[in-house]
């Protein structure tokens, strides 16, 4: 939880009835219900992974919300949230001066097919990296998964002799 960013003062207000704010988003958890909490300055945390969830420290405790679009926002990366402000700025752009940012002008933009061809390459980015970082997570829990350390093939059962009895698919 440490490891998370958080905005640029460490805390959200908590707005009652909306929840907390973070980066033109509302994220909201039942713990914000209580009357003690609305309007006091708590710390947050949110997934850069995924835009859809953050966290709030609440009464001693992290508890985890969701953003007001979950549905729009789930699975999508702080970067991929990013690239569709800027495109929402730049179609502004063409028609008149200034735009105000909300969570429903980004999550309709995420949820338009205008915006996968937008998105496309920035999401491949986010799964590889996704993919990688799981990669290190079993490196850590798993001593022999790291790179460069090869297993004897002695620990292979007797039907599976070695590379060599591999069923192969094709070549690329």
């Amino acid at each position: 939880m440490c490891t998370l960013p958080s905005t640029q003062k460490g805390t959200a207000k908590v707005q009652p009835g909306c929840g907390v704010k973070i980066n033109h988003i509302y994220y909201w958890a039942d713990a914000f219900r209580d009357p003690g909490i609305e309007g006091q300055q708590i710390p947050v945390r949110y997934e850069p992974f995924d835009v859809g969830q953050a966290y709030a420290f609440v009464r001693h405790q992290w508890v985890q919300c969701h953003s007001e679009h979950y549905a729009a926002f789930q699975g999508r990366s702080e970067r991929e949230v990013m690239l569709a402000s800027k495109e929402l700025q730049r179609r502004h752009q063409r028609h008149s001066g200034r735009l105000k940012i909300t969570a429903r002008k980004l999550a309709d933009l995420l949820q338009s097919l205008e915006a996968d061809e937008v998105l496309l390459a920035q999401r491949m980015r986010d799964r590889e990296s996704r993919a990688v970082r799981s990669g290190m997570a079993q490196t850590t829990t798993n001593p022999e998964a790291r790179i460069g350390h090869r297993r004897d093939d002695a620990g292979l059962p007797p039907d599976k002799e070695g590379p060599e009895s591999y069923e192969t698919y094709g070549e690329f």
